[in-house]
């Protein structure tokens, strides 16, 4: 059990924990039953103030192979990348496995509402398969990520990647096992393939994608399609 003066993880991950933790708390004299989920790292429709994970393929979509992370000094487009893991989850069987914890979940326990466990480097694989748009090519190393990010947080109001998120994220790999949800809630998920091709079906749909990149993407999902049929 971690130690609630020595978290590890970003402020918002903190917060989080110290939540739950009180909520166990109150559980033990409530009469209520009190069943926690905790979804893992979240991709889908709905977005419109996209959280880092859809932001992370927003920004593929819109900057990848482009130059403009050069003159707006930012992390968008830049052709970098470094190691690091998540279990992504399409919203969807999210909202699904809420409502089957809810139905089947045992009074005080927790259920990971999580995915496939894919890296970074097969995120921008799947990407590229899917749009043809060209893979980040220059791996930086941990220590140079966490003096980068370390500059941004002190030298810019809304950094592009803060120093808190990158000694979280950069060389860690946020993998679950969903085994406890699927046994007991009967919960199951998407493909990761599959909910990041939903996810760009819907986010073609919205302005959060430049105009001038919208047909090249869908020509991408296109010849994708024809080249798996």
């Amino acid at each position: 059990e971690r130690d609630s003066m020595h978290l590890i993880g970003t402020l918002y991950q903190d917060l989080k924990w110290e939540t739950e933790q009180k909520v166990l708390a109150y559980a033990k004299g409530a009469k209520g039953d009190i069943i926690i989920v905790n979804p893992s790292t979240i991709i889908g429709a709905g977005d419109l103030r996209p959280m880092p994970p859809n932001r992370l393929i927003i920004d593929f979509l819109n900057y990848s192979g482009g130059l403009r992370w050069l003159s707006e000094f930012q992390l968008r487009g830049a052709p970098i990348w470094f190691d690091t893991g998540f279990s992504v989850v399409d919203v969807n069987d999210i909202a699904r496995g809420i409502y089957q914890a809810a139905k089947k979940g045992r009074a005080g326990e927790r259920y990971a509402l999580s995915g496939d466990n894919i890296t970074m480097r097969e995120l921008h694989a799947a990407l590229f398969d899917m749009t043809g748009f060209s893979m980040p090519f220059l791996r930086v190393p941990k220590t140079a990520m966490y003096a980068l990010s370390w500059v941004f947080t002190k030298t810019m109001e809304h950094p592009p990647m803060s120093y808190d998120l990158a000694t979280t994220m950069v060389g860690k790999y946020a993998f679950f096992s969903a085994a406890k949800a699927k046994l007991e809630l009967g919960y199951s998920w998407t493909p990761y393939r599959e909910t990041l091709r939903r996810a760009i079906e819907w986010f073609l749909k919205t302005p959060l994608i430049r105009e001038d990149r919208k047909p090249k993407i869908q020509a991408g999902l296109a010849a994708c399609d024809e080249k798996t049929s």
